[in-house]
């Protein structure tokens, strides 16, 4: 049995931002991690070598994103990744789509605060 994926799209503190000072995401991203779960992160707006250096996080470049994920997460809803990201191409069977700011249409998602 392989280590269900799950996919953190947003690290950032708030959309549209770079800072990284205070983001919560790194709670999700500890939190999934450590129950076992593959965990990947995807940010266009962060700086890449920064979060790994500040959180020991790997950030996917929009390349590596070509995978099917069993959970994914909008955490932070920058607006590159809400007009570039087809959330339904990224699922796998089974899988679900969890937004935390509630910005994506009903039809999308499948939770959210």
């Amino acid at each position: 049995m392989h280590k269900k994926t799950v996919l953190i799209a947003g690290f950032s503190f708030k959309e549209n931002c770079p800072d990284t000072r205070n983001t919560k995401v790194i709670d999700i991203y500890t939190t999934l991690t450590a129950a076992g779960l593959r965990v990947r992160v995807y940010d266009p707006v962060v700086d890449a070598a920064m979060v790994k250096n500040s959180f020991d996080v790997d950030m996917l470049s929009e390349g590596d994103l070509a995978h099917k994920y069993d959970a994914i997460i909008l955490a932070v809803p920058h607006q590159q990744i809400l007009t570039t990201l087809n959330f339904e191409s990224f699922k796998n069977a089974g899988a679900f789509v969890y937004d935390v700011k509630g910005v994506l249409p009903k039809e999308v998602i499948d939770g959210r605060l």
